[in-house]
């Protein structure tokens, strides 16, 4: 009941109930308190369940006015991960990994992959805002400035102009996906001919159809071509 000032969402794959999150609205102090009973999760991804369940409730929260969200756990050690990963605690992961022991992933997405072209300045700028989607909603709520937006999205379109950018994009009948890489210095830890897979983005109405997967697919297999 939207009136009430318990509220919570439950999360199925099929008939099988992976898990569930409840929150309660304490007026006194302003804030949406998750007790150690109000959620728990299971199966093969509990972090994913643990974040689609808190990205609906929250944007429900939020919508109501309740923006102070506490979640209360009793076993920390198994859920901590998944608690830290929401909002935009860890939204950067740094690893190394030779592209010769990259495993190619399945995907059946109907998608044709390319490189990006200096006339594709106008794509890279309206795909900008994906960024800027996923940070003003659940669960991140991370809003930016109007100002600051427009500089991210001329230094993106900029980036076709970027000789050392290396660019690739996915598309039906439009653009959908696209992910980028430059060059790294050698250095501590970095070998020579590297390079970072510094940004990326998939429309959300695309998400988890595989097409993420065929492009780094098609990009490892193309960077490896160009010696990295």
């Amino acid at each position: 009941n939207e009136n009430e000032k318990l509220t919570g969402a439950v999360c199925y794959e099929g008939n099988e109930l992976l898990g569930y999150l409840v929150g309660e609205y304490d007026a006194n102090n302003s804030k949406v308190r998750v007790k150690p009973y109000g959620f728990s999760a299971k199966g093969h991804d509990v972090e994913k369940v643990i974040y689609y369940l808190y990205k609906y409730c929250a944007k429900k929260w939020v919508l109501k006015g309740w923006r102070d969200h506490v979640i209360e756990s009793l076993d920390i050690k198994e859920y901590i991960s998944s608690l830290q990963n929401l909002g935009f605690a860890f939204q950067q992961t740094h690893g190394l990994l030779r592209i010769s022991d990259y495993k190619e992933r399945f995907s059946n997405a109907d998608v044709s992959i390319r490189s990006m072209k200096d006339d594709d300045e106008h794509i890279l700028r309206e795909m900008a805002d994906i960024i800027f989607s996923y940070q003003n909603d659940s669960p991140v709520f991370a809003s930016a400035p109007l100002d600051f937006v427009n500089e991210i999205r001329d230094g993106y379109a900029g980036l076709v102009k970027d000789d050392d950018v290396i660019l690739y994009i996915a598309e039906t009948d439009r653009a959908v996906a696209f992910q980028g890489f430059w060059p790294e210095k050698a250095g501590y830890l970095i070998p020579n001919k590297a390079v970072e897979f510094a940004i990326a983005g998939t429309y959300t109405e695309y998400s988890n159809k595989g097409i993420g997967r065929a492009l780094m697919n098609h990009t490892v297999k193309d960077l490896a071509l160009k010696g990295y």
